[in-house]
């Protein structure tokens, strides 16, 4: 096309597929430039495409919301980790609880003062072995004291 080819285009709506209209308004398309130019221009055209479907309105509602419950899940995927990871901790803390009563109550022995045994030591050092301890009950108004 030369520079002094000055064109100029319409365009009509079709009422039937392929056929043009013999009677009707023309509207003419916005031209932005009479010639070719060593830049391209990267305006929009609203006359040409206002009608046109984003593509917000290309994707389904369905989709959208899917995309929504995936971040959903992503979101608790990383809080159930975390509250895993709690509960791990939880559960070897209790079972260091655990053991430690266990050896508090294997190393606890109560014994009494009786006539044969005025200060509870000798029942209490023969029901214990080497490391273990036991108490021996003062009274009501008395400590206890740990042998």
């Amino acid at each position: 096309m030369s520079s002094g080819a000055k064109v100029i285009s319409a365009f009509i709506r079709e009422t039937v597929a392929g056929t043009t209209p013999a009677s009707g308004d023309w509207s003419l398309l916005k031209r932005t430039s009479w010639g070719v130019k060593p830049t391209q221009n990267k305006s929009e055209n609203n006359e040409i495409g206002g009608s046109r479907m984003t593509e917000d309105d290309a994707r389904p509602e369905a989709l959208r919301r899917f995309e929504l419950m995936v971040e959903e899940v992503a979101r608790n995927a990383s809080a159930v980790a975390q509250n895993t990871a709690a509960a791990k901790k939880s559960a070897r803390q209790a079972e260091e609880y655990k053991n430690d009563a266990s050896e508090y109550a294997r190393n606890k022995f109560t014994f009494y003062k009786t006539s044969s045994d005025p200060d509870g030591t000798i029942a209490g050092l023969a029901a214990t072995t080497d490391g273990q301890s036991f108490w021996v009950a003062q009274g009501p108004d008395a400590l206890s004291a740990a042998w």
